[in-house]
């Protein structure tokens, strides 16, 4: 199952949607809640590993489209929308430390009715050096609180 929502109030510099019939988009509301199914592989060879994960969704949708015009419809539309999580992870593990690199892209449909169709596409690179380090004495009880394996 995944949700999320959003308004987007500040367009990007350059962003008009004067094609679409004239009107200017001011702001927009969606929220999007559904099932989702994925699939992840992990290859691993003497330390080194590759690891992919696609996401796939078809949740039930809600957008609201705001224009600049005060006589412009304002459009509600509910629907099935359609999403896209691709994740990639490449890098060396070591005992104490760790290096990697990650792909992260996630694209969303929007619905839109008509009047302006639209698709979010997020997505961010990351280089990741990890270090592990032991606890002290004095702060292993503290450090045991967020220990998962203890309440499950």
């Amino acid at each position: 199952m995944e949700g999320f929502g959003g308004r987007i109030s500040r367009l990007p510099l350059g962003f008009s949607a004067q094609e679409a019939e004239g009107m200017d988009l001011l702001a927009l509301n969606f929220f999007s809640l559904g099932p989702n199914a994925a699939y992840a592989h992990t290859f691993v060879w003497r330390g080194f590993f590759l690891t992919g994960m696609l996401s796939a969704a078809l949740p039930l949708s809600y957008s609201q489209q705001f224009f600049h015009e005060p006589n412009a419809p304002r459009e509600h539309v509910f629907g099935v929308g359609m999403q896209l999580f691709l994740r990639g992870f490449v890098g060396y593990d070591a005992g104490r430390w760790s290096v990697n690199a990650n792909y992260v892209h996630n694209r969303v449909e929007l619905l839109a009715g008509d009047l302006l169709p639209m698709t979010l596409m997020t997505g961010n690179y990351r280089i990741n050096f990890i270090y592990r380090f032991g606890v002290s004495e004095r702060v292993y009880p503290i450090a045991e609180l967020f220990n998962l394996r203890r309440y499950l």
